[in-house]
């Protein structure tokens, strides 16, 4: 199912991620590389649209933060 987001009000949009063996999150289409210690883990993805970024947790720690900013 595909959807569009023509806005987004300031605030959190949370997603869990499964990293594979590529090192490579995947964020409706757009990929970001992370560390190889995360391979095989369940990960929270953050998107912070307020401040434009991406926060990806394990368990509750911060373990990367990229820019992100969510096209219409």
């Amino acid at each position: 199912m595909f959807f569009s987001l023509d806005y987004a009000p300031d605030g959190e949009i949370t997603l869990i991620r499964f990293i594979r063996s590529d090192q490579k999150v995947d964020m409706f289409g757009e990929e970001f590389e992370v560390s190889k210690d995360l391979v095989y883990s369940y990960v929270k993805a953050m998107i912070l649209t307020e401040i434009h970024a991406l926060q990806l947790y394990l368990s509750n720690e911060l373990v990367d933060t990229f820019d992100y900013k969510l096209t219409a």
